[in-house]
């Protein structure tokens, strides 16, 4: 579900949406005599399918794509939220390139706006805890808060090929 909120909120902020979420698209009807469990088989099947095509979106989008440990967690009062809501910010230490290379200077993440289904901008790094390692996707220069585009936690990668390259890269030394 994170994954399709920040989804949601990736496209209301490329597009320039208004600050309502969309509701979700309806399930397919199921096919004449097809059982209950083969409908939802069916529909799990082709939701899993665009997820894996999202993730493959946002691999070819990036000039870079790397993973980024979480070294410490704050909060900041951001100008188009409520003056009274504080929202979380990260502090994030690039640890392997999966895509692309760069300095392996230190970036904050926060939230950068709010919709009426919650605050998008960051990805679900902005959530973590200290020590996590989140996927970060970089649409051109260095990881910034204005050039990471989105950010997954391994846990959440669907995408096979995603998935092998993070394993490849949590299984030896990172050289960095």
């Amino acid at each position: 579900m994170r994954i399709i909120l920040a989804t949601i909120a990736v496209a209301a902020s490329i597009t320039g949406a208004a600050n309502a979420c969309p509701p979700p698209p309806p399930p397919p009807l199921p096919i004449p005599d097809e059982s209950s469990e083969a409908w939802q088989a069916r529909v799990a099947a082709e939701a899993q399918a665009s997820l894996v095509a999202l993730q493959h979106q946002w691999w070819d989008a990036s000039q870079s794509v790397l993973l980024a440990r979480v070294e410490r967690r704050d909060t900041v009062r951001l100008r188009d939220f409520d003056p009274n809501v504080e929202a979380p910010r990260v502090l994030l230490r690039p640890v392997h390139w999966l895509k692309g290379s760069g300095p392996s200077r230190r970036f904050r993440l926060t939230y950068t706006g709010m919709l009426s289904c919650g605050p998008y901008g960051g990805g679900e790094a902005v959530d973590g805890a200290v020590g996590e390692v989140f996927i970060v996707f970089v649409g051109e220069g260095r990881p910034r808060q204005e050039s990471v585009f989105i950010s997954l936690a391994p846990a959440n990668v669907v995408d096979p090929e995603l998935r092998e390259r993070v394993a490849q890269a949590t299984s030896r030394p990172s050289g960095r």
